[in-house]
């Protein structure tokens, strides 16, 4: 395990809720990265439509750590090896810490192709196949601060029990592989585990837990993937899985998720997530604002009221058991504005009256109502420049 990149836990809120940081060792000096936190989304090392000299200036970066998918990034190992650079300073992000994934958590993963060689990754050229050797070296190529352990991805709730265990067996082979063969003290592994194991074979996904959890300080974290799939919350508490684990270990569920998800796996005991949604919300023309608007189902107008845990309403049933709103009053509609929609047409305020950001205080949501139905190329950029922001003071 890497002691360099430390998970300090302060204080449990209410619920499950965690408040930390990671101290961690990049770029030649120490960043603090506090938790909960979002892992900045990128497409082959770059934030979607944003330069990183403007993600410089705009994003509070020396807080923040960057997401990197293996898939997106599939050849570049072969350049970044000669040039002796990390992975983060080889896309321009010199002191920003990386966090390595597999997959680019936008892309929907086809079932079928993975097998004993190894795990399928789709990447510009097509799908390949990646196995323990071939990941072990990308993994020494790039030196990322943070990276995800292989995976045996391929199970869902309709999986049958014997392919559940042949995942089972293959993530504690690819974790035992990498504790062996990758440097500890130079990065900081995530042991992966497969929500739909304990949907379909909660035996054997406790059997696999029970032997991650013995070698659990030779790896830094862990990785609740499949919360989501094909846009649908699996049926699972997922507290039920947290509670299994170390509270000393950071927790990451990758997957675009909607704000009122997030808050709910936070609730859950979660720490880490990625802005994939941001990349998604942007490219849609859409926008989330922090204002919620107190409806009144008879005729009057809309008060914008801040948004806390509490006031926030559950749009979803399965994450961490039945809830409901206490206040049938807001409505969670109002948190994303299709900005394309003519309704804005001669709206002249900003997207936010809370928001400091440069979007908002320079551009009237008609501007960028203007932008995106004439598919300006300023207009995602002044989007993603948005809800970067908004996501990470959320």
């Amino acid at each position: 395990m890497n002691k360099l990149n430390q998970f300090i836990l302060e204080t449990l809120g209410s619920g499950n809720t965690r408040i930390g940081y990671f101290q961690i060792a990049a770029g030649g000096g120490v960043t603090l990265l506090q938790t909960p936190a979002f892992l900045i989304h990128t497409l082959s090392g770059s934030i979607p439509h944003v330069t990183s000299e403007v993600a410089d200036m705009v994003f509070n970066l020396g807080s923040q750590a960057i997401q990197i998918s293996i898939d997106t990034t599939y050849t570049f190992h072969e350049n970044v090896k000669p040039s002796g650079y990390t992975i983060s300073k080889f896309v321009g992000f010199p002191k920003i810490p990386s966090f390595l994934t597999i997959h680019n958590p936008l892309r929907e993963l086809l079932p079928g192709f993975n097998d004993r060689s190894g795990i399928s990754v789709w990447t510009r050229m097509g799908r390949r196949t990646l196995d323990i050797s071939k990941f072990i070296q990308i993994v020494n190529d790039f030196q990322p601060t943070f990276f995800q352990v292989l995976s045996d991805y391929d199970v869902s709730v309709s999986s049958s029990v014997k392919r559940i265990r042949k995942s089972t067996s293959r993530n504690l082979e690819y974790l035992n592989e990498v504790i062996q063969k990758i440097d500890s003290s130079a990065r900081s592994a995530f042991g992966t585990i497969e929500v739909s194991w304990f949907l379909v074979s909660p035996f054997d996904a406790e059997i696999a837990l029970t032997h991650m959890l013995e070698k659990q300080h030779d790896f830094n974290g862990f990785i609740l993937n499949g919360v989501k799939t094909s846009g649908k919350i699996n049926p699972i508490n997922i507290s039920n899985i947290i509670a299994k684990l170390p509270e000393n270990k950071p927790r990451f569920t990758p997957g675009e998720f909607k704000l009122w998800e997030i808050m709910d796996l936070v609730r859950s005991g979660v720490d880490l997530f990625d802005s994939s949604v941001v990349t998604r919300v942007s490219e849609e023309g859409q926008v989330f604002s922090l204002q919620l608007e107190k409806l009144n189902h008879s005729k009057a107008t809309a008060t914008p009221v801040l948004p806390s845990n509490e006031s926030i309403p559950a749009k979803s049933n399965q994450i961490n058991g039945d809830f409901s709103s206490d206040n049938e009053n807001f409505s969670a509609a109002q948190l994303v504005l299709n900005l394309r929609e003519k309704q804005y047409f001669g709206d002249f305020s900003p997207i936010s009256t809370t928001c400091n950001c440069y979007t908002c205080r320079k551009y009237t949501r008609a501007y960028l109502h203007h932008l995106l139905c004439t598919s300006e190329l300023l207009g995602p950029v002044l989007l993603m420049m948005q809800e970067q922001i908004t996501f990470s003071e959320s």
